[in-house]
């Protein structure tokens, strides 16, 4: 049984948003995406893979490995430098 797809809601800032030229952005993803694998599927694996991201879903901070659900919203948030 083929399962539905999922929509979820990404939000990125700093550098990330730079990248995709967008502050949010609604995605069609597989059921059983995890934090991770969207971060790849949007950024790919060169070398913004080692940014030390963290991950908020639903306003709670996670770990790469959770999976996402229909309707969540995912916002990455990568380091910042200030002076």
């Amino acid at each position: 049984m083929k399962m539905a797809p999922i929509r979820v809601t990404l939000k990125t800032f700093a550098q990330l948003r730079e990248l995709r030229g967008v502050d949010s952005e609604e995605l069609e993803l597989a059921s059983q995406t995890s934090v991770a694998q969207l971060f790849v599927q949007v950024f790919g694996t060169g070398p913004l893979a080692e940014l030390p991201v963290a991950y908020a879903l639903n306003h709670a901070l996670v770990s790469p490995h959770t999976l996402l659900s229909d309707g969540d919203t995912l916002v990455l948030l990568p380091p910042v430098g200030g002076g």
